[in-house]
């Protein structure tokens, strides 16, 4: 039996022991509750008591119901256990906060025997209780402590001392209980687990004797079977004994007719195996060689330390050909040259696999050399004159030559250009590595010598060679002699062969008359091969300029008729090439330019080249404008003009941004203007209200009236927060946001009293953006009214989010990289397409109502934050604006809240700003607050008031200064000198251009702190708060 089955039957029987002992526990109950009930009547409402009891009857009814159904479930018990005993769980617990419940409510303050005697009660019904739940682990517990817990806690609450001592008796009675239940509960558990054991043990045994049996009847049958297989096995052996010694009998006859026939055969005969040995020889191969059996085929024929590089045998072994003919010139016993055709062919065993080779060899006469050479001459000029094909030749020439001439290694090299290097092309041998590259002249080697001579040259011995370099690949191969010859057209050195072999040789003169033959038939082919091979090229070239171009390219007659257009054109206006053909400029050309072109024609029979700016018209009725360059050329043998036709569709629209920049930067200038004169006043105006809030009563009608005209102050905040948008020099403030909560909040706030709704569909983990959350809510909230304006009788804009990532090009007014990308549609009454172009100029409306600057707004924010808005609209379809901004990755931050608590506190506060009507309410603000205001006009007057404060030894706590000061010395200035003075100055910088670099980045500069105006009394008491690290 595995673990988990005894787990599971372990776990039933302790719950059946559960279940056992409740009726017991139920009747203790019942009794006990009675008990105290009238225990306690003296003390405690009768009514309470009755409720109390009640709740125990019925608590104990249903435990006895529940118990009475377990006793009839005619299930499995063992896989209802859990079951079961959640639900005796349930009870249990619920029975124990009934109990616990009169300890804790019916506890008699003034009573201390019938705390006692509720002591008592309760601790027998926990040590009953101990006995009747220890079956199972843990489940004590559940009733434990919801009955003398809250009793112990009531006894502590006390507090003195009698009530302390019982709050501990019970503690320490409850711990007693637990280790009573702990040994129970093992007790119990030890002994089920002991009789499953005893069950398992026998259970166990018996099947492993059972298993037993059925091995042995098994181990039987299978020696019986192997028995009769051996005898079988003994008779086959002998009757295989006999086939085979007859087999040899006949095999020794026919080696015997076999050996006769190789050695009157009129040939040399040998094996060869695989690791090129030779493993016999005929007795007319070993006239002619010597006792060749045993020794290395290469060394024993030809003299060489590594297998020939003609070897027909190595190929055979290679790739498994059938029949491999060779020719070769080894060295008889004698030392003559031999000049013989060899035949190889592989020898197989039993299983098919090559296991050596039979090489035949033939002598052969000079005259059939000859016709040899003359043939293979022949083939060559054949196959050089029918093929373009460089390394084709290349390879021709090397082949045949290490064919004829008994090469090791070949190799081609040609002249550059420069006539002053050789450059290896293609090689036998050789790996590319070790020749190199390019080989020089400047060092004086053999084909050094031979370009320079213009006639063949020859080492016999490269060991006592004296007269030219030896290349470092000659050691590195062990390489004796060498022939080269140049490749002459004329008297024109082209290019050099070069043979070179291990072996130590001396070439005769036929030998290097027919390699020089070879490599002038190789020159005059290469050289016809480059020369196509150029022309091919700079067409290929043409045609992959005149087809992979960007640009349309068309040639026209002189007459205006199109000769020739590139695919670019085809695909620009969607013609095929012939239907393009067929036509003539006007009929694509748009129609504002069509009058033109016989004009532009006749003025380019006057001039060589000239360029207009025109626009195309494609097949399905798009204009494209163009850039179009004509020049007079000449083409198939006639006078023509090539026409390049640029697409400036992106030029266009990189302009009309330009223009749109400039408009807003002109207007910009005056916005950021009057909106700092506008905040300077506002700043009087809430300042004054902020105060005045502070002096009114909380709920009082004065009170109502200022929020109401700080909210109205408020709004006339965020109109100048408006103009200062895109005012020269903006730097909106930014920190990493959610662009899913900005439109949230901003969107719903904008529909609000619309019939408009707002649909979300948001892309999942949508990437933050690093923005100015208020710049940002401007954005969306003027898009969606915007919308919603759009459609008067109501409807749905929908709002939609998604992650992009960029590529150059995508988007011409973005750089490559992660952006957030959101639409707004509306299916309203859509823009007409002669207001798109100034859909986003400042001041432009198609409203009544409107001030222009809704849209002129979402443009500079979204520009300042370095992303890009379009619009795509028909009219009376709809608009949809799309957004692209640069997306960041940080973890999401949960933002301070902020509210209207005023922080108080103390010290010497200097305030810098050049209205006076700012300085008289900063200085109410700041005694209102409990500072003591020092008031200057400008930066200077600032300075000689810290200076004189700081000699004094009483300076300041903090200095509040405006940036701008007309005519003056600004906060950005007198921040620089006072840092030069006291480089531990607190500092804050305040100004009504809310948007400018140094309020974004205010550390940078000194400062501490910033508070744009217009602000109120909370505001500035915040900053101060922060900055000074006062306690509220």
């Amino acid at each position: 039996m595995s673990c988990k089955p005894i787990d599971q039957k372990l776990y039933a029987d302790q719950v059946d022991q559960l279940y056992a002992g409740l009726k017991a526990s139920m009747l203790a109950n019942l009794l006990n509750s009675l008990i105290l009930a009238v225990v306690l009547l003296d003390v405690s409402s009768p009514f309470s008591l009755l409720l109390w009891v009640a709740a125990v009857v019925a608590i104990s009814l249903a435990r006895c119901v529940l118990y009475k159904i377990y006793q009839r479930s005619a299930q499995d018990r063992v896989i209802q256990a859990p079951k079961w005993g959640v639900l005796f769980n349930a009870g249990l617990m619920i029975s124990g906060i009934v109990w616990g419940f009169a300890g804790m409510y019916f506890f008699p303050p003034h009573s201390t025997p019938h705390q006692i005697f509720i002591a008592f009660v309760l601790g027998g019904m926990v040590a009953g209780a101990s006995a009747s739940t220890s079956a199972v682990k843990n489940v004590y517990f559940l009733y434990l402590f919801p009955v003398i817990l809250p009793l112990t806690c009531k006894f502590f609450l006390v507090g003195d001392e009698i009530h302390t001592a019982m709050g501990i008796m019970l503690l320490v009675y409850i711990l007693g209980c637990v280790l009573l239940y702990r040994e129970v509960f093992r007790i119990i558990r030890n002994s089920l687990l002991v009789g499953y054991e005893n069950e398992k043990e026998i259970r166990e045994r018996r099947k492993a004797e059972s298993e037993l049996k059925k091995h042995q009847e098994k181990l039987e049958s299978i020696v019986e079977v192997r028995t009769l297989e051996l005898k079988n096995k003994n008779t086959q052996l002998n009757e295989e004994i006999a086939e085979r010694r007859k087999a040899e009998k006949q095999l020794r006859l026919e080696m015997d007719k076999l050996e006769i026939v190789t050695e009157n055969i009129g040939v040399g005969l040998c094996i060869i195996s695989r690791d090129y040995r030779i493993l016999w020889a005929n007795k007319i191969l070993t006239a002619m060689f010597g006792n060749v059996t045993g020794g290395c085929c290469y060394k024993t024929f030809n003299g060489q330390e590594d297998v020939c590089s003609f070897c027909g045998v190595k190929e055979i072994f290679g790739t498994g050909v059938e029949v491999v003919r060779t020719e070769a010139v080894g060295r008889d016993k004698d030392g003559n040259p031999v000049h013989s055709e060899i035949i190889a062919t592989p020898l197989y065993d039993d299983q098919g696999n090559i296991t050596s080779a039979l090489e035949v060899v033939l002598p052969v006469t000079e005259s059939r050399r000859r016709e040899k050479i003359l043939s293979e001459l022949l083939g060559l000029s054949k196959i050089l004159s029918s093929t373009t094909d460089l390394q084709t030749i290349y390879r021709q020439v090397i082949s045949l030559a290490q064919g004829l001439l008994r090469f090791d290694f070949s190799t081609v090299l040609i002249l550059t250009q420069e006539k002053n290097a050789l450059v290896p092309t293609d090689t036998i041998g050789f790996s590319q590595s070790a020749i190199g590259t390019v080989l020089e002249l400047r060092e004086l080697g053999l084909a050094t010598y031979v370009v320079q001579e213009k006639k063949p040259g020859a080492v016999v011995d490269f060991k006592t060679e004296k007269r030219f370099a030896v290349p470092s690949f000659i050691k590195k191969y062990t390489i004796s002699s060498a022939l080269s010859v140049p490749m002459m057209i004329g008297d024109e050195v082209f290019g050099v062969l070069i043979g070179h072999t291990l072996q130590q040789r001396k070439f005769t003169d036929a030998e290097v008359s027919l390699y020089q033959t070879m490599a002038n038939q190789a020159a005059v082919a290469i050289k016809n091969a480059m020369h196509l091979h150029s022309l091919a090229a700079s067409e290929r070239k043409f045609r992959s300029l005149f087809d992979s171009t960007h640009d349309a390219i068309m040639i026209y007659d002189l007459e205006g008729g199109l000769i020739g257009v590139n695919k670019v054109t085809c695909d620009r206006l969607g013609y095929s090439r012939a239907e393009l053909l067929q036509m003539k400029p006007g009929q694509f050309v748009a129609p504002q330019y069509a009058a033109l072109v016989p004009e532009r024609m006749q003025k380019l029979k006057e001039v060589e080249k000239a360029i207009f700016e025109t626009a195309h018209v494609s097949k399905d009725g798009s204009v494209v404008p163009i850039e179009l360059s004509l020049q007079r050329i000449e083409y198939e043998n006639r006078p023509a003009l090539l026409g390049v036709a640029r697409d400036i569709s992106q030029r266009k629209k990189r302009e009309e941004e330009r223009l749109r920049t400039q408009k807003l930067e002109s207007v910009g200038v005056l916005a950021g203007g009057i909106a700092h004169d506008f905040n300077n006043l506002l700043t009087g105006i809430l300042g004054n209200i902020s105060l005045a809030k502070l002096s009114a009563e909380a709920d009082g009608a004065i009170q109502k009236s200022l929020v109401d005209t700080e909210k109205a102050a408020l709004r006339a905040r965020d109109l100048t927060q408006q103009l200062l948008t895109f005012s020269k020099g903006g730097a909106p403030l930014k920190s990493p946001s959610s662009i899913v909560d900005i439109i949230r909040d901003s969107s719903s706030f904008a529909i609000r009293g619309s019939r408009s709704v707002c649909a979300y569909d948001f892309a999942e983990n949508l990437w933050f953006i690093n923005a100015d959350r208020g710049q940002m809510a401007q954005v969306f909230q003027n898009l969606v009214i915007n919308a919603s304006q759009s459609m008067p009788a109501g409807g749905v804009i929908e709002i939609r989010g998604g992650n992009v990532e960029l590529q150059k090009g995508d988007v011409p007014q973005l750089a490559a990289g992660k952006y957030v990308e959101i639409a707004v549609q509306d299916h309203g009454t859509g823009i007409a397409k002669m207001h798109k172009e100034k859909i986003f100029d400042p001041y432009f409306s198609t409203k009544q109502t409107g001030s222009g600057l809704g849209l002129a707004v979402v443009y500079s924010i979204v520009k300042n934050h370095d992303g890009h808005i379009s619009l795509q609209s028909e009219t009376g379809q709809g608009t949809t604006f799309t957004l692209f901004l640069p997306a960041i990755l940080p973890e999401k931050q949960e933002e301070e809240p902020v509210d209207d608590k005023v922080f108080a506190g103390r010290g010497k506060v200097l305030f810098m700003d050049d209205e006076e009507l700012i300085r008289d309410v900063a200085a109410q603000i700041l005694l209102k607050l409990g500072f003591e205001p020092h008031l200057a006009g400008d930066g200077s007057e600032a300075l000689d008031l810290y200076i004189k404060a700081w000699k004094e030894g009483e300076p300041f706590a903090v200095v509040i200064m405006d940036l701008t000061i007309p005519g003056g010395m600004g906060g950005r200035e007198a921040m620089e000198k006072l840092l030069a003075i006291d480089p531990a100055v607190k500092a804050i910088v305040s100004s009504g251009y809310a948007n400018d670099p140094i309020m974004a980045n205010y550390a940078q500069f000194g400062f501490k702190g910033v508070v744009p105006k217009p602000f109120t009394v909370p505001q500035l008491s915040r900053v101060l708060h922060q900055v000074l690290g006062i306690s509220v």
